[in-house]
């Protein structure tokens, strides 16, 4: 632990994913663009998840440090922790290599040491093994004896029945060996990040697939300032081939070849594009009006998804129904009348929103939603939840009516 580290892992799997991103990272971090609202969610779970595991292993020694020489404070605390004889560690801080980690929970049994590493997701993703491999090259080199480097993931078939049952709630999985596979080549990568990182100016990367894989890239908006819009990133379910296109120079979506076997749609997409003015099928549209019954309902859910279930007969991340908001158009022309729900916070939301919703939409007329697959999925998970209450829920999802059925049909583009 003697090392300055000139890594962490973090900046490691950054540069991992793009050269560019890391260098950008370390020197110009006004470039990224801020987290938005669901990446921000996303961290807080993960931050929750992460501190409820420590449960797992009670009494334990947190390592980290929030003082201005936070890695030099934590690494020592490291070191006198286990010097001082202690079995549980959280935050362990180690270098190696110049490559700074920090293991989320580390535990020792007999003469070797188990580490844990935290997900906040339901499965073992490719990104984890690399995680869990450069924690291991760190810790090996600096003699860390690892026997079991456990993977700690959500199990999305647990159902809370009271108090959290945290060994039903986690699943561990040892990942060592798939993760020693990786430790080869990471002395080579590495070096060819610190090499990186020495450079004067920023790496001539291009865009690709990597800026969104394993994770969005926060310099998109930075690196894509020169995408033309649209582009033939914009064509519908153009998949992987939008990057063939542009790796051979086509960026606009006019300069796609009509050999390219485009689908209908792609088609009327790109003449949209060239003709710069909106396809609007009347007939279609009008055809579509006329199915419409009245009084007219336009409904939307919102939901939550927490990673830790709140409530009695809930599952990690399951989707909870917590507000609607409901306008009523009892004629053509008439002004909407509006009806909602927004659930107090710390209670369990269904049931009295359910109660009121029904109230709401009793009778007859089209519930008007905007991709039906999500309003019809929170009304059937209701009608698990309340069996009694299932024939009218039956009734409203008979109702509901898909906004989304004009431009699936192409009907406006």
């Amino acid at each position: 632990m003697t090392d300055q580290p000139t890594l962490s892992k973090s900046t490691f799997l950054k540069g991992d994913q793009c050269s560019k991103r890391l260098y950008l990272s370390a020197y110009n971090r006004d470039l990224k663009s801020p987290p938005t609202d669901q990446q921000q969610a996303i961290f807080a779970a993960g931050i929750e998840v992460g501190d409820l595991a420590r449960d797992l292993f009670p009494g334990g020694i947190n390592c980290r440090s929030e003082e201005q020489n936070e890695l030099t404070v934590q690494l020592e605390t490291t070191k006198k922790a286990i010097e001082d004889g202690a079995t549980v560690l959280y935050e362990a801080a180690f270098v190696f290599d110049e490559v700074f980690v920090a293991v989320d929970i580390l535990v020792k049994k007999g003469e070797v040491w188990n580490a844990y590493e935290v997900k906040s997701t339901t499965s073992i993703k490719k990104n984890h093994i690399r995680d869990v491999a450069v924690q291991y090259y760190v810790l090996n080199g600096a003699g860390i004896s690892i026997e079991r480097f456990m993977l700690v993931h959500m199990n999305n078939k647990y159902v809370k029945s009271g108090n959290i049952n945290l060994k039903k709630l986690f699943k561990q999985v040892n990942i060592l060996a798939k993760a020693k596979a990786q430790t080869t080549e990471l002395p080579y990568e590495i070096k060819a990040q610190k090499k990186i990182l020495k450079m004067k100016s920023v790496p001539n990367i291009e865009i690709g697939a990597q800026c969104k894989s394993p994770y969005p890239c926060p310099f998109i908006a930075h690196c894509w300032s020169e995408v033309p819009s649209p582009s033939v990133m914009d064509l519908t379910h153009a998949g992987k081939k939008a990057w063939v296109w542009w790796n051979k120079g086509i960026r606009h979506l006019k300069d796609i070849p009509k050999s390219e076997g485009l689908s209908k749609s792609q088609s009327m997409q790109i003449d949209v594009a060239i003709s710069g003015k909106p396809f609007v099928n009347v007939k279609g549209i009008r055809l579509f009006l006329k199915t419409l019954k009245y009084p007219l309902m336009h409904l939307d859910f919102e939901t939550v998804n927490p990673a830790i279930p709140r409530f009695k007969d809930t599952k990690p991340f399951q989707a909870l129904v917590f507000q609607y908001s409901l306008h009523i158009q009892n004629t053509v022309g008439a002004e909407a009348e509006h009806h909602e729900f927004i659930a107090p916070i710390g209670k369990d939301p269904r049931k009295p929103l359910l109660d009121k919703l029904l109230a709401d939409t009793q009778g007859e007329g089209d519930i008007l939603v905007y991709n039906i697959h999500f309003e019809r999925s929170v009304l059937s998970d209701l009608a698990k939840t309340f069996p009694k209450h299932k024939k009218e829920i039956d009734q409203r999802i008979s109702r509901l009516k898909d906004l989304m059925e004009p431009f699936n049909e192409r009907f406006y583009m």
